[in-house]
């Protein structure tokens, strides 16, 4: 895999020759290239840093490949660290350049996804957390339709994996089923190690039902497959989506895990659900202080949500704080946090979260008692 220990020698040697010219002749794609391994390999401060170095010289060169792909660097790179607005901005310069097929062939040279999808994909991802579930939705379809046109296969499979994180992250197992099921037969025909365990992870999700055992083992495969091209890139939220079919120490041997990560390596974008996750855990396990260990963990998920803008992951956090208050002294309370969360949403946005939360308020206004919002 191109994330793999051997590609790092071989971009340190051509980076160390690059660097010793004058920034107007350095090698763009080098730095590109190794900007990439540092990226899958959830190197995030190191990807910044070349990013960074990328975008200055698109700057000096004044190259409309190098403008494109030096934002894709960018913005993918501040999504993970869950810096949202400037990754949107990089991601959205990407919109006001024809991607036309001179331009495409200079670029996929040194890169091996078309940055044009991968941007729109990344701007979903990025929309949703954000708040902004139906842009995001349509960036996503958006981003798979011209993949289709590109007829570029692993450009495809990227679109296909990055659109089931967005419909994972919307509860929506039929679309996460059909989108992981046409990126694995694509995957298997073309030999894409890394979206084919990408793929099962989701697959697995979508089709778990009254075996858990069983959908664990098919997670752990896959995460096993995916792990050896030598890829983390997201890897907190894999551990997360697998922690949340597992039970007792081996859940929280996950979350702690991906807390881990998320804090050493920078990758930020999913560290609020980490945290949900442990409150959710806390009170299934019936821990004598399982209350308070959830709110606490409901807050700290709601904190770190706010410091980032992730409205979408606040608002799972704030149904979950709401439930655990339900009918006590601190109900009202978080019934007006609940409030102020959904309002940030659109009329027209829908998903199982903020159905789930729209059905709460409802119910409370109604009744003013406790209630079940299942």
């Amino acid at each position: 895999g191109y994330a793999a220990p051997e590609v790092e020698a071989v971009y340190k040697r051509a980076t160390e020759t690059s660097s010793r010219l004058p920034l107007e002749i350095q090698s763009f794609a080098v730095i590109y290239g190794f900007w990439r391994f540092y990226l899958l390999r959830g190197d995030y401060s190191n990807a910044m840093a070349l990013s960074q170095q990328l975008l200055q010289l698109a700057s000096v060169r004044q190259d409309a490949a190098m403008d494109v792909t030096s934002n894709r660097a960018a913005g993918s790179t501040r999504f993970y660290m869950a810096r949202y607005a400037e990754a949107l901005q990089h991601l959205g310069r990407t919109a006001g350049i024809h991607p036309d097929d001179e331009l495409r062939k200079a670029i996929l040279s040194y890169d091996v996804v078309d940055p044009w999808v991968v941007n729109t994909a990344y701007s979903g991802m990025g929309l949703w957390i954000s708040g902004r579930p139906t842009e995001a939705i349509a960036h996503h379809e958006k981003a798979i339709a011209l993949a289709r046109q590109v007829n570029h296969p692993f450009t495809l499979a990227l679109s296909l994996c990055f659109a089931q994180w967005t419909h994972q992250f919307c509860g929506d197992r039929p679309r996460v089923q059909a989108l992981a099921s046409e990126a694995l037969t694509l995957s298997h025909k073309y030999g894409f190690t890394f979206w084919t365990g990408w793929a099962d992870m989701l697959l697995a999700w979508a089709e778990s039902g009254s075996d858990p055992s069983a959908t664990r083992q098919r997670m752990k495969a896959a995460l096993q497959l995916w792990q050896s091209t030598g890829s983390q890139l997201g890897l907190s939220y894999f551990q997360c989506l697998l922690a949340e079919q597992s039970e007792g120490a081996d859940a929280r041997l996950l979350l702690d895990a991906a807390e881990r990560f998320a804090k050493d390596r920078e990758e930020l974008f999913w560290l609020p659900d980490v945290y949900r996750l442990k409150g959710q855990h806390a009170l299934r396990e019936g821990y004598d202080d399982a209350p308070v260990m959830a709110d606490l963990a409901y807050r700290q998920a709601l904190a770190e949500a706010g410091k980032m803008q992730a409205h979408g992951l606040a608002l799972r956090a704030t149904i979950d704080l709401t439930e655990l208050k339900q009918g006590g002294k601190d109900w009202s309370e978080t019934l007006v946090l609940l409030r102020n969360c959904t309002n940030r949403f659109d009329a027209d946005d829908s998903y199982v979260d903020l159905s789930k939360a729209r059905s709460v308020l409802l119910h409370a206004s109604q009744h003013n008692r406790p209630f079940d919002a299942n």
